[in-house]
């Protein structure tokens, strides 16, 4: 999950958006969790359209135990969830995150 923060500053509006973000921890893991966002602040983004691939160009080769493909269905989500999942597409394709692809 992307945590997006909407200043860079810390505000009071910043905290409390944090604090709802990890309102499911304990005490103890979510100060951890914002210790480390404090110590490294270069690695987290302050918005969505912010992330980009890498700029790296790596080979791999994969050693495959057979050869015959391994096929399965698309995974059914929800159909109240469509919306947002198809948002959340658009946005990563919008930032190069991902690709479309089509598959014969």
């Amino acid at each position: 999950m992307l945590i997006e923060l909407e200043k860079k500053t810390d505000s009071p509006d910043e905290d409390q958006l944090l604090d709802e973000k990890l309102s499911h921890l304990n005490t103890k893991d979510a100060e951890s969790v914002k210790q480390i966002l404090r110590d490294y602040p270069e690695v987290i983004t302050n918005s969505f359209e912010d992330v980009r691939p890498s700029t790296v160009s790596v080979t791999h080769r994969l050693a495959l135990t057979f050869e015959n493909p391994i096929y399965h269905k698309a995974r059914r989500i929800s159909p109240s969830h469509n919306d947002i999942v198809r948002k959340e597409i658009d946005r990563m394709l919008a930032a190069g995150i991902i690709t479309a692809f089509e598959s014969s």
